[in-house]
């Protein structure tokens, strides 16, 4: 990695872990995350909404000029996603199919959600407006879901 934003677009949790834990908040909360995260939780739909954040991602490297992986294909690299899921561009597909993730429960609360949330908007750096504008969405989309706690 050459400077901390190609190290930040890099980070996977971003794209994978706001969607699942937004999306399967009342799973969470109803079963103290008795779920199986990747298995059960990744649906088609919380794979379109990864898939669409994954997007925005791959733009923003791209309009900054710093080299992005697309997180697919980083999970491969790493033996993350199944063997089917190595031949599709299905999040849902990849993870759910995943040994190595199978077997990962949910987290029992979304404590650590809001938690990572509200540190994360307490922090504040210039950033070019692209990344501010996407920044300041997200940050938007998981503030509005703290009031679940």
């Amino acid at each position: 990695m050459n400077d901390a934003l190609e190290t930040s677009l890099a980070n996977a949790n971003m794209v994978m872990h706001p969607p699942g834990m937004v999306m399967n908040a009342g799973w969470i909360q109803q079963t103290a995350g008795d779920f199986y995260f990747y298995r059960e939780g990744i649906t088609e739909a919380v794979g379109r909404v990864m898939a669409a954040i994954e997007a925005e991602r791959m733009r923003i490297g791209a309009a900054l000029g710093v080299r992005t992986q697309p997180l697919l294909e980083m999970l491969r690299d790493m033996g993350v996603v199944s063997k089917t899921g190595l031949q599709t561009d299905n999040f849902s597909a990849a993870l759910r199919g995943s040994e190595m993730a199978s077997s990962i429960r949910s987290p029992n609360t979304l404590w650590r959600t809001a938690t990572s949330t509200r540190m994360w908007a307490m922090g504040s750096c210039r950033l070019p407006s692209s990344v501010h504008c996407w920044v300041f969405r997200h940050r938007q989309l998981m503030h509005s879901f703290t009031w679940l706690l």
